[in-house]
């Protein structure tokens, strides 16, 4: 995204869709292709695909200690 670090400058937008793009654009990159130190230098999209298995299985156990049928598990 230019260089710029965390960079989201409204005021040098010119339309109300340049923004809408420019927003679309940053919100994809920080999501998708920069490195978050917090998370391990992985992207935020990264973590979560990483982690939704593990989740998915743990909120499959909880559901079963409590009784649930396997119809609610989605």
């Amino acid at each position: 995204m230019h260089g710029e670090k965390n960079e989201w400058r409204p005021e040098a937008r010119t339309s109300l869709d340049d923004a809408r793009r420019h927003g679309t654009a940053f919100v994809t990159h920080y999501n998708e292709a920069r490195l978050h130190r917090a998370i391990g230098y992985i992207t935020p999209k990264g973590m979560a695909c990483e982690l939704r298995p593990t989740r998915l299985r743990q909120k499959t156990d909880v559901l079963r200690q409590h009784g649930a049928a396997p119809s609610t598990f989605a």
